[in-house]
């Protein structure tokens, strides 16, 4: 499973930080859509065992990407100045 995350997590990365918008919030897709890609991933047993926790995780702390869901229901970057 922990593969499957870190190797979605690492393709949706590299296509985030293609459309990353500099000032403001990058808009990548549903929440519905996400869970389907992780659900894919991983498939759908193993999804309620905190999967998607896991791929936010991954994101964060190995691609330095912080999602949230906006109030639309779309998965958006939280583009937080980094700290210095």
């Amino acid at each position: 499973m922990i593969q499957a995350i870190q190797q979605l997590a690492s393709d949706l990365a590299k296509q985030i930080n293609e459309i990353k918008i500099e000032d403001g919030l990058t808009i990548i897709c549903t929440r519905r859509e996400l869970h389907h890609m992780i659900e894919h991933a991983v498939g759908p047993d193993i999804m309620n065992t905190g999967a998607l926790c896991d791929f936010y995780d991954e994101m964060q702390y190995e691609h330095n990407l912080f999602l949230t869901v906006s109030q639309f229901d779309d998965v958006v970057l939280d583009e937080r100045p980094e700290e210095l």
